[in-house]
């Protein structure tokens, strides 16, 4: 599922949705991280909306999975049960087979279902070696952040959150039910980093790195990022 820059600046996810259905259907879906209007991308200083802070992130990776598409007078339709995990630095490919010729939302899973975490140690994007999988007792990361925050005063906070949990009462992975612009053969899904950057500062949870409340509720604002847009 690769990376590319979004108008020239960006980096962007390129997603081929391909159905098996009478009538098929091929989307293509271009996934940006921004702050706001700006555009993410790897060490650069970007200032942070609704503050007089800036950021520079460095590490930036997570997982999307269980997609399924639904009418809104029909139950959800599961069309690919892959984790596929996004790399700020990497270029990856992702088919997602059997989407529906008819739909108005769009849902995936920010982060690793309960069942692929008590699968064990898996391969591809969920192999270990790609540093998202802390035990069998905790299971993935979710979603890993690293960097740094520039305040105004001149002094620097560094910052590394490793969210994820499936067990009971913390599990982290939150479901995201965007409407889908089908009306058109390829759209923009942005992940807007800036609540979740503005809680991290209200709240100084710098270093989060175990399941827990605090895993949650940031998992839960990143989830709210993300929005569908024309590209």
């Amino acid at each position: 599922m690769p990376f590319f820059m979004k108008y020239l600046s960006s980096i962007v996810l390129l997603l081929t949705l391909t159905s098996v259905c009478a009538q098929r259907q091929n989307k293509v879906v271009h996934i940006a991280v921004t702050l706001g209007e700006q555009n993410v991308l790897p060490e650069k200083k970007i200032a942070i909306p609704q503050t007089d802070d800036s950021v520079s992130i460095s590490v930036l990776k997570f997982y999307l999975s269980n997609f399924s598409s639904s009418l809104s007078y029909k139950n959800n339709a599961l069309f690919d049960k892959s984790s596929c995990l996004l790399d700020f630095h990497s270029i990856i490919k992702l088919n997602l087979h059997e989407l529906p010729a008819a739909y108005d939302k769009l849902s995936f899973v920010l982060g690793v279902d309960s069942l692929t975490n008590t699968s064990g140690a898996l391969s591809g994007d969920l192999d270990p070696l790609n540093g998202m999988y802390w035990t069998w007792q905790s299971g993935y990361i979710n979603f890993k952040i690293e960097g740094i925050i520039f305040h105004k005063d001149n002094s620097q906070q560094e910052f590394t959150c490793h969210l994820g949990g499936y067990r009971f009462p913390y599990d982290a992975t939150q479901k995201v039910s965007l409407v889908s612009l089908k009306e058109r053969d390829d759209y923009g899904l942005n992940l807007d980093l800036t609540e979740f950057l503005q809680e991290l500062m209200t709240k100084k949870n710098f270093h989060v790195m175990s399941p827990g409340k605090v895993a949650i509720e940031l998992s839960a604002l990143l989830a709210h990022g993300f929005r569908f847009e024309a590209p």
